[in-house]
């Protein structure tokens, strides 16, 4: 039997970036903290409807029409209690599932009140957040350092990402990145080093800082030398305040996650142009699934 073994540098968390200034002009408030999911698409509906324009004149909307992202999904399932990876390789949600979870932001995109795919196309490699057109985004914690880079404010606020239906959060810690070693490598000795190295020696935490996740290693996160209010202490911070709400198992990616997991995001740029519906979305996704993990 043949056996995956990584170790994690970093841990990171989902939360709900938004612009306090940004939404302030908008005239609409925060989600409260138990917000659900379908309180978010309300949120983003509400500020998207505001009809208030930057200063170069493009429409502030809420969001992105998050239903559209897989990681998301998979936060969703777990909050439900679901395993959405089990160990033979199969599923542990079904269609009715991601069909429930697409349907949350349904009249969003009837609406067109979730961020333009168009715009989003446009502007990549950067987004709607980012460039000060939506208000708001879900993400991994980490991504504040880019955030406040392009955006230009160091005034984003974070928070936990909706609630489940029991009203609890259910998060999850995930390895931001993982490092091993080929068990044919011609240098163990040289790999083992390097590892080691990247995984404990105090610079390394020093120059990444939480830019690739809050790092595992206590020697690396004391060699931060936080600044107060700077990135790297409100990243780790962020995750400190929401380790009483982290009570679920990272889920564990299935063989082929890659696959699927581009495929819907492909399939979700599909629904927002409009070109598929809900059902074809669902149907595809797990048909070509099956495929990809056999």
């Amino acid at each position: 039997m043949v056996a995956l073994i990584a170790i994690p540098t970093s841990t990171n968390t989902l939360a709900l970036f938004y612009n306090p200034d940004l939404l302030k002009k908008t005239g609409v408030a925060p989600p409260a903290d138990n917000y659900t999911w379908a309180d978010y698409a309300a949120f983003l509906a509400k500020v998207s409807a505001a009809g208030t324009k930057t200063a170069s004149g493009q429409k502030v909307y809420g969001g992105i029409d998050y239903a559209t992202t897989f990681w998301f999904f998979l936060q969703c399932v777990v909050q439900e209690g679901k395993t959405p990876f089990k160990a033979d390789g199969t599923f542990g949600f079904n269609e009715k599932d991601m069909t429930a979870f697409l349907n949350l932001t349904a009249n969003l995109r009837k609406a067109k009140q979730d961020f333009p795919i168009a715009r989003t196309t446009q502007l990549l490699p950067k987004g709607g957040f980012t460039v000060n057109e939506s208000t708001s985004e879900i993400s991994w914690d980490n991504f504040l350092a880019a955030y406040v880079a392009d955006s230009g404010t160091k005034n984003i606020a974070m928070m936990p990402v909706p609630s489940g239906s029991d009203g609890k959060k259910g998060m999850f810690f995930k390895p931001s990145m993982l490092l091993s070693a080929g068990a044919n490598t011609k240098h163990p000795a040289a790999a083992a080093t390097l590892i080691n190295f990247l995984l404990t020696d105090p610079q390394v935490g020093a120059i990444f800082g939480t830019s690739k996740g809050v790092p595992a290693d206590k020697a690396q996160r004391a060699a931060m030398k936080l600044k107060p209010d700077s990135v790297d202490a409100r990243v780790t911070a962020y995750e400190k305040a929401v380790t009483d709400k982290v009570t679920k198992p990272v889920p564990l990616p299935v063989k082929g996650f890659g696959s699927i997991e581009s495929d819907y995001k492909r399939l979700g740029e599909d629904l927002s142009y409009g070109r598929i519906t809900v059902g074809a979305f669902v149907k595809e996704w797990f048909a070509n699934a099956a495929q990809a993990t056999q």
